[in-house]
């Protein structure tokens, strides 16, 4: 019997088990858990909950990838900023760093 975060306590009593998963309370004897875990709509809940953890690192990666985006945004407007250059720059800037110059990398 595999309880993989889906059994609490319940509210309602000492003597009884939450299914989170299925949010079914039940007596709290072994036997009766190990019934409510082999059941089958507590086995399609759990499946479809596995289903989708398993898409949530991508979920994560493309957060981070727009914080990360607009992070180097934020980074080169306080560089055209800072350095008093116009707006009109940054038009061009990122095309230019998102391409390194093999000549350039050679002499660094």
């Amino acid at each position: 019997m595999s309880s993989d975060g889906w059994l609490a306590k319940s509210k309602k009593g000492e003597f009884h088990f939450h299914c989170i998963a299925c949010g079914f309370d039940g007596v709290a004897g072994k036997s009766e858990i190990k019934k409510h875990a082999a059941g089958l709509k507590h086995n399609r809940v759990v499946d479809g909950c596995q289903q989708s953890l398993i898409s949530l690192p991508s979920v994560s990666k493309r957060a981070q990838l727009v914080k990360s985006v607009k992070l180097g945004e934020l980074h080169m407007a306080a560089f055209i900023a800072e350095h008093n250059l116009p707006f009109t720059v940054m038009n061009h800037l990122p095309k230019y760093a998102m391409q390194p110059q093999n000549r350039y990398i050679i002499i660094l």
